[in-house]
């Protein structure tokens, strides 16, 4: 592969593992989940080897995310973590509660 493709591979390989550890599994557990060898997995986080489309589906599909954001590189984990964290909150909300946070942000935006 030429340099600029072992970047990509490298941040597609940190993104990937981001996401695991995100999700508390290990690579033995997440390779046993996409029914693939620990060695593959390990490959792909250090950026040695590139993913097929159908385990980045699976994977991404076992994260709870879609592709587009298993694939966003340029988020870092902290963000992917808060996103989830504020999606499952503010499903536990009700409407009035949302209504009410919705005006909070908006005060809070307008500082």
């Amino acid at each position: 592969p030429k340099p600029k493709d072992h970047k990509l591979l490298a941040r597609l390989g940190a993104r990937f593992r981001e996401l695991r550890l995100a999700n508390g599994m290990t690579q033995e557990s997440l390779a046993e989940a996409l029914d693939i060898q620990v060695a593959a997995i390990s490959r792909w986080e250090r950026g040695q080897s590139g993913l097929s489309f159908p385990i980045l589906a699976q994977a991404a599909d076992r994260f709870g995310i879609g592709l587009g954001e298993l694939l966003a590189i340029d988020d870092g984990p902290r963000v992917i973590g808060r996103r989830r964290v504020l999606l499952d909150l503010w499903e536990r909300l009700d409407a009035e509660q949302r209504d009410a946070i919705v005006l909070l942000m908006n005060v809070m935006v307008k500082r």
